[in-house]
Order: structure tokens, then sequence, then C-alpha cells
């Protein structure tokens, strides 16, 4: 079975890597220059977003997958209840999106911005 991100990574134009992460071409919108971040979470989840300003949900649609795609399987309770936590923080900048798996729900943090908060439901 292929990682999260193998999966995302294979629906999207002119990956290439960047830092820690990769940038690609957002399929959500008419992308002529990479304007989408791509990240791995510490358990594996899935990290987007769109400097363009696309939703998570338009960027996963487009691509053809689902807000369940993002997330490994099997995560646990205990994972959820972090998930949770963290996005009731306030994490500075650096971990850039934290995601609720029960609710697709995702805080994206960018520079020193406030986190703009996306409520998505799979």
């Amino acid at each position: 079975m292929s990682a999260p991100v193998d999966v995302v990574l294979s629906t999207l134009d002119k990956v290439k890597k960047s830092g820690k992460g990769w940038l690609a071409c957002c399929p959500a919108h008419d992308d002529r220059s990479p304007s989408l971040s791509i990240a791995e979470g510490d358990d594996g989840r899935v990290l987007l977003h769109c400097y363009a300003g696309c939703d998570t949900r338009a960027v996963v649609e487009s691509a053809g997958l689902k807000m369940a795609d993002l997330f490994p399987e099997g995560l646990s309770l205990e994972v959820r209840q972090e998930y949770q936590r963290r996005s009731a923080d306030s994490t500075p900048f650096g971990h850039s999106a934290h995601a609720d798996p029960d609710t697709c729900s995702t805080i994206i943090r960018t520079g020193s911005r406030s986190a703009a908060t996306q409520g998505l439901h799979c």
C-alpha cells in the first residue's frame, strides 16, 4: 500500500522537491507556476496549502481524491485526540497544518499570520 503523500503526489503536475516537502501546480485553478505546497506530517498525514487561495477540498477533489486520502489508515483514538489538542493551541509557524481525521477540519498557518481555518467534511 502506498503512503498518502505518494498517492497525492502521483496526481499532481510539475512536482518538485522543496525543503522538507514539495511544490506542484494546483489542480483547482489554472496554475502555470507551482503554487501548491505539499508536506507529510510526522504520522503520515498529508498537509496541503495553495498559495493562490484555493481551499483544501477544491484541491483534493480536483485531483480526483477524497479528503480521507490525506490520512493514513488506522489512526488511533489517541492520535485523533492529539489533532484536536493541536488544533486548539497556537502552535508557531513551522508546524504548518493540523487536521482532525474525524471531521477533516484543517488549520493552516502561514508566515506570521493568524491561523486560517477551513472546516471540511469528508
